[in-house]
């Protein structure tokens, strides 16, 4: 039996929901302390419990605005999309990275539970840098982690592991191993501050470095720079 065919088309969205947008130095991944346009975006799938961003957590928490203002408002060549979770708004999500590579360097600050994949097979992707936010057992948020996600990773990328805890850092080496194994992205380690000292990790890395199981030229450690310009209750501006 003959079905009819669904002719309707499908519009693209035009309205985001908007957290910031402002003018700062990045802070995380190959692009720290580089002058940047914060497009930060409201709305998060998950709720790390040492979260920096809680006043981007929801959707009513920002204001919808066009696609296009948003476009309008970055004036930088550099760019950064961050959240809350910058992807989930879907393809609202989608379209505003998109636009913004075809005339911005794009850095796409993501957890590892969104798939940013689409965005690779993109003609502009050589404009995009992904640095994935994987959660660790001390966000209480690593079961939603996605390890296909790790396979995607270029060469230009950044796997970001946020670390508070001991725990933390046994877990970070299983996760850079597998990385190191299916990806050659570079692995940008920080801490929770208060929680875990940068030195801790120093310790960790010179143990990583004895056993030579791990590719140490493609691993950094990254100090929290958010903490160290504003304090820890102060948000980014």
């Amino acid at each position: 039996m003959k079905t009819k065919l669904d002719t309707r088309v499908t519009e693209e969205p035009t309205r985001i929901d908007v957290k910031d947008i402002f003018e700062s130095v990045d802070l995380s991944g190959v692009t720290a302390g580089t002058w940047t346009t914060f497009v930060r975006l409201a709305g998060c799938n998950l709720r790390c419990c040492w979260c920096e961003t809680p006043y981007a957590l929801t959707a009513v928490q920002g204001e919808t605005m066009d696609i296009a203002a948003v476009l309008e408002a970055v004036q930088t060549d550099n760019v950064t999309v961050t959240g809350g979770e910058p992807l989930a708004q879907g393809e609202a999500s989608m379209r505003l990275i998109r636009e913004l590579m075809t005339t911005h360097l794009v850095n796409l600050e993501t957890n590892g539970s969104m798939d940013f994949r689409p965005l690779l097979r993109d003609k502009f992707a050589p404009h995009l840098r992904v640095t994935m936010d994987w959660k660790l057992p001390s966000s209480k948020m690593e079961e939603y982690m996605n390890p296909e996600l790790l396979k995607a990773l270029r060469a230009r990328d950044v796997l970001k592991l946020v670390c508070g805890s001991e725990r933390d850092l046994d877990r970070a080496e299983v996760v850079i191993k597998e990385m190191q194994r299916v990806s050659h992205a570079k692995c940008y380690i920080t801490t929770v501050f208060g929680k875990l000292h940068p030195r801790d990790v120093v310790d960790r890395m010179r143990i990583w470095s004895e056993e030579h199981e791990l590719d140490m030229t493609r691993i950094r450690l990254q100090l929290q720079m958010r903490s160290i310009i504003w304090g820890q209750e102060q948000r980014v501006i």
